[in-house]
């Protein structure tokens, strides 16, 4: 339902997360292993519900880059659009 899961008790959340996990699976034959947070809303307990239905990792809509030491669980998002210049470089 997208609904904003941060705002809701643990069992509607849990409900939500679950729901969306087997709608991805039923499409696609194959378990998601990454999620979104429907308009990024999400607090600490959000991120353990959503690990606790076997995630890798799911991303906010935190703006950000993820470091070495990044919750896998809160991952930030950096916006790409026009005028982002990017360079990237190997690890030293």
């Amino acid at each position: 339902t997208h609904a904003a899961l941060a705002t809701l008790p643990p069992a509607a959340q849990t409900q939500e997360i679950r729901a969306s996990k087997e709608g991805v699976e039923a499409l696609t034959g194959r378990p998601p292993i990454s999620f979104a947070y429907p308009y990024g809303s999400c607090s600490d307990e959000t991120a353990g519900l959503v690990r606790d239905e076997e995630f890798a990792s799911a991303c906010t809509t935190r703006p950000g880059v993820v470091a070495q030491d990044s919750d896998t669980f809160l991952l930030p998002r950096m916006k790409v659009g026009d005028g982002l210049r990017l360079t990237l470089r190997s690890p030293e």
